[in-house]
């Protein structure tokens, strides 16, 4: 008999919760238990075991000699292939907290994977104790606040549509105009789109799927002052970023 059911293929779902369980874990800087992994899922008990132990057994978690799930070879083995194209990013360091330290506010580095923005490194200023606190592998739609639209002023008409179609065509309302804007200006703000309260002014670096971000909170870091302060902040990034000359 022909299927009518408009539902999500079930090994859809499985996938979905199986990645939610592995996301989970691994943020744990501690081996979680099972009852752990219940409450920050929200998963049933005997689903989260099932999915524990599928994970387990293609080595992405193991379980831990004092009890729990913690990361395994696998996951370990599938970072160290991605990690050198990531492992560069460390040499933004001191241009980050140079940033930091000259603007007042955390300043970070992101990176454009597909049409999501990854959090790769960052520099806190401590002039102030209220501060954006940047989080490590903080993930964020490519289509909003000021790092993913800058990243996507990096790139040309092509890249850029290919990205777009990759989304909802809801999420994409006025994003190339936005893109645009930023390409001419060299940098762009945004004003609470991913965490409330916090403002943020980023400028995309030269020829790289990179972006450099400054924010804090709105209160402080206000349109003018980040206005003001997005010519330095472009020519620092692209000084930075200008090879070297040879000798």
């Amino acid at each position: 008999m022909p299927e009518t059911s408009k539902a999500r293929p079930g090994g859809a779902d499985t996938a979905k919760r199986a990645l939610r369980v592995l996301d989970v874990v691994g943020r744990s800087e501690q081996p979680l238990m099972l009852e752990e992994v219940v409450r920050q899922t929200g998963f049933g008990r005997s689903m989260t075991y099932r999915l524990l132990r599928a994970l387990q057994e293609e080595e992405f978690l193991e379980h831990a000699p004092g009890g729990g799930y913690s990361v395994g070879g696998r996951l370990y083995s599938l970072a160290a292939a991605v990690l050198p194209s990531f492992d560069t990013d460390n040499a933004y360091l001191p241009l980050l907290q140079t940033i930091a330290a000259e603007s007042g506010e955390t300043c970070t580095l992101h990176r454009r994977v597909g049409a999501s923005v990854v959090l790769v490194l960052g520099a806190e200023s401590t002039l102030h104790p209220l501060r954006r606190v940047w989080t490590p592998g903080e993930l964020t739609p490519v289509v909003r606040g000021s790092a993913g639209t800058a990243l996507l002023a990096n790139l040309g008409q092509d890249e850029l549509t290919a990205v777009l179609d990759t989304l909802p065509a809801e999420a994409t309302s006025g994003v190339r105009e936005r893109a645009a804007e930023a390409r001419k200006l060299g940098y762009v703000l945004s004003f609470g789109a991913n965490h409330p309260g916090v403002h943020g002014v980023a400028t995309p670096v030269p020829g790289a799927d990179l972006a450099v971000s400054v924010s804090g909170p709105g209160h402080r870091w206000t349109q003018e002052r980040m206005t003001a302060f997005a010519p330095h902040l472009i020519e620092l990034v692209h000084t930075f970023s200008r090879p070297a000359p040879r000798g």
